[in-house]
């Protein structure tokens, strides 16, 4: 079940605790120290409530990070700047959620490649998110070459940076620069 299909708002209180319980157990202990069974414990509510929402801890945890998502500014056109600009700066905008935060974003790179079907639902609304974020910011220089391109270097990106092979304030400023090359510019 994922939390999109809880239709009654009163559920909403409880699904927030547990987010936010998992964010605090995951800077707190450790990814790898984090259960279900903790995190409902932080939360105050039985492990059996947690389980009600989120079938697993990588589908809490993958909830929890769209939820940092959707929870950035909606991405504005700036037409003082050019769209690759625009697109870099979102790009980077995601690419920083998780930086500084050494435990969240291994949970949060450890979720995403879980293959539980919860997860894929999730993972899909994340995606969804990334390329109208990426669609909005090209504005009238959008094309689905340029999205899909711009989609695919992001998501490298983030494995990159999740799987130890750089920072993601590094890989935030390689993706600007990325988001050049793609709109037919040069890269400093």
């Amino acid at each position: 079940m994922t939390v999109q299909r809880v239709r009654n708002q009163r559920h909403a209180p409880t699904i927030d605790r547990l987010l936010n319980a998992l964010e605090t157990e995951l800077e707190t202990q450790g990814y790898r120290d984090v259960t279900m069974r903790t995190v409902a414990r932080s939360a105050g509510v039985s492990p059996a409530t947690a389980y009600t929402y989120f079938g697993s801890l990588e589908h809490m945890v993958t909830e929890l990070f769209c939820r940092m998502v959707l929870g950035l500014e909606p991405g504005k056109v700036d037409r003082r700047h050019n769209a690759a600009r625009r697109a870099g700066c979102v790009l980077a905008e995601i690419a920083l959620l998780v930086d500084g935060r050494p435990q969240l974003a291994e949970a949060v790179t450890a979720a995403l490649f879980s293959t539980d079907p919860d997860v894929a639902g999730v993972r899909e609304r994340i995606g969804r998110e990334f390329v109208e974020r990426i669609d909005a910011a090209l504005a009238e220089d959008s094309t689905p070459a340029r999205v899909e391109t711009l989609n695919l270097i992001l998501i490298g990106a983030l494995v990159r940076a999740g799987t130890g092979h750089g920072t993601y304030a590094n890989v935030a400023s390689r993706l600007e620069r990325a988001a050049a090359l793609v709109m037919g510019g040069k890269s400093a």
